[in-house]
């Protein structure tokens, strides 16, 4: 399907200087570099119409799947809409004519000087055009492809986690303007959001990052991007970006990644933990989980996770009826991972199942192995076997622990009511 390059440049009047290098640019390098990609080139003054106005100008900046853009001369419009265009976060190229000084506005952003002073160099600047096109052609021409991708965020959301206890969100209003007015100005003037978010990230500027992100939700809407970017701050607390990770999964623009949404449901949870709040929490993501464990692109293994999640701002919260409902879709459809069994025994012993929570034990122990079984193993089976009555069973539990470490067996069973009359001489 053909696509559409916007080549914003100086136009100038018909029969001008400036009018024969914008067609020279256009004919001469811009149609013959992105012919092979399938690509329809626009200027504003060759669209076949009886007049053009400036709002169809701008939609074509916003929409086009690629925007060329010659900084030649300083125009003022050419850089109006370049700074319309860099806000979409959508693919673009920079052009300056050789010789050139690239304004300082946009001295930081990648661009390609062109010569048309020979056949040799002009086919240069094609060759050099294709290659970026190439790279941009691997994502399809999505917001953001024309800084980072998803997947090289996500390279460092693990380092910027372990600075994360040591992040300080920064509030609203107009300190925060007066601290970051002079970085925002820049922003829309040289840099998309997206680039600007990842190399704050890269750079571990966390409270910069954090200012961006509600700039980045607007200008690219509920992507997977925007969720990636989000999860990192609500993971550590942060209210406004735990409300656009909600946001983004209550009404998303694009069927969300499924490893990031996974992770974004985590981060959630660490939020109401750390703000207290996992009564809000479960109201919130209950209707989120449901939907998403939906996803027929979803493993069985990835929905129980998921609703495992879920499972654990419900038992915090001390929900543990509806707790008990979710865990047995969990189990059922991941019946091999012992932590979802040791979680249904708990949930069963708050309820006062006991008898319930020493079967879940049972095969929270089939699961571990009998020659994998370790003291923390041991020591969550004994008191729920004793409180179901299975002395014997507890007993065995007691024993085994004695043999690994009887020292602190002993004060495990000080600990605990239900196992004194198993202490062993």
């Amino acid at each position: 399907m053909e696509k559409t390059c916007f080549l914003i440049c100086p136009i100038g009047d018909e029969g001008s200087d400036i009018r024969k290098a914008a067609d020279d640019l256009m004919d001469l390098i811009v149609i013959p570099a992105l012919e092979k990609f399938d690509f329809e080139v626009v200027r504003a003054d060759k669209i076949p119409r009886p007049s053009l106005i400036t709002s169809d100008i701008i939609q074509l900046v916003q929409n086009a799947e690629l925007c060329i853009i010659d900084l030649t001369g300083s125009n003022p419009n050419v850089f109006y809409e370049c700074g319309r265009r860099h806000e979409t976060g959508k693919p673009f190229i920079q052009l300056i004519n050789k010789g050139e000084r690239l304004p300082f506005d946009v001295s930081g952003i990648r661009t390609i000087p062109y010569d048309l002073s020979s056949v040799r160099t002009a086919h240069a600047t094609i060759k050099e055009i294709q290659t970026y096109v190439s790279e941009l052609s691997t994502s399809d021409f999505s917001p953001g492809t024309a800084g980072e991708s998803l997947s090289s965020l996500a390279s460092a959301v693990q380092r910027i986690e372990r600075k994360l206890d040591s992040f300080t969100t920064i509030g609203s209003g107009h300190k925060q303007e007066e601290e970051h007015g002079e970085f925002l100005d820049k922003l829309r003037i040289e840099a998309n959001p997206w680039r600007a978010f990842q190399e704050a990230i890269n750079a571990e500027e966390l409270d910069k990052a954090r200012f961006i992100l509600p700039i980045l939700h607007t200008r690219l809407g509920n992507t997977s991007n925007v969720l990636m970017a989000a999860m990192i701050f609500a993971n550590a607390g942060d209210t406004l970006a735990k409300d656009i990770c909600v946001k983004i999964f209550e009404s998303p623009s694009e069927q969300l990644d499924a490893d990031v949404a996974q992770k974004a449901i985590q981060a959630l949870v660490s939020y109401y933990d750390i703000v207290d709040g996992e009564k809000e929490g479960s109201k919130v993501l209950d209707p989120i989980v449901q939907t998403l464990v939906k996803r027929d692109d979803l493993k069985d293994s990835d929905k129980a996770y998921i609703l495992n999640q879920l499972q654990k701002v419900l038992f915090v919260s001390k929900q543990f009826e509806y707790a008990l409902t979710i865990i047995e879709q969990v189990v059922n459809l991941d019946p091999n991972d012992k932590a979802y069994f040791y979680n249904k025994a708990m949930i069963h012993d708050n309820l006062g199942m006991s008898v319930k929570a020493a079967e879940a034990v049972d095969n929270y122990l089939r699961i571990v192995g009998a020659k994998n079984l370790e003291f923390k193993d041991l020591a969550r089976a004994a008191p729920l076997y004793a409180k179901a009555g299975r002395m014997a069973d507890a007993k065995t539990m007691i024993t085994k622990m004695n043999e690994i470490d009887r020292q602190r067996t002993e004060k495990f069973i000080n600990e605990n009511e239900e196992l004194q009359s198993l202490r062993i001489n």
